[in-house]
């Protein structure tokens, strides 16, 4: 899971080294790495299954900008994971993904399914509009509290708790 450092665009792994770093109710940040191909792609969701399992999330955005290849199996594994998280309501976003896997994912179903409401060039941009306009309306309702933090202040961006640190991060185990 990745946090915002405060005051900043920068979204890092969650650790108990920046315990100050915000997060958002209702949105699980993973970051993904490397080269995802067939021999990768099954190994990757049983690591991120069981994350979003636990936290519950209405939204789960896939920071794509350290993935330099995403081959043509690992995408359709992709594509049939979003739609099962889409059957338990749960919407898949792609951020950061570079020009080659951009264009890839466009061409695919899944880009289709997607369209341009759910990929984004950056973390920041995203979540900071979406976010801020649902905490207004109250539309954010399914966050777990041990993973994600509780929204208290008003604002999109919520500083964890101690045991927010201590929940199991997807990029403490890095994926890819």
């Amino acid at each position: 899971m990745l946090g915002r450092k405060p005051g900043t665009n920068v979204f890092r792994p969650r650790s108990t080294e920046h315990p100050e770093d915000e997060t958002f109710p209702g949105l699980l940040l993973l970051r993904l790495e490397g080269r995802v191909f067939f021999a990768n792609a099954e190994r990757i969701g049983d690591k991120m299954r069981p994350l979003i399992d636990e936290a519950k999330p209405e939204v789960v955005a896939l920071d794509l900008s350290g993935v330099f290849d995403l081959e043509y199996t690992a995408l359709k594994m992709l594509t049939e994971g979003e739609k099962k998280q889409r059957e338990r309501g749960v919407s898949l976003w792609l951020v950061g993904l570079n020009p080659d896997v951009l264009a890839m994912v466009q061409r695919s179903p899944l880009g289709e399914t997607l369209g341009r409401e759910r990929m984004h060039f950056n973390l920041e941009v995203r979540s900071r509009s979406t976010w801020r306009s649902r905490l207004r309306s109250g539309g954010v309702t399914s966050a777990s509290e041990a993973e994600i933090g509780r929204e208290s202040s008003g604002t999109p961006w919520q500083r964890p708790g101690s045991s927010a640190a201590a929940a199991p991060y997807v990029t403490r185990r890095r994926i890819g």
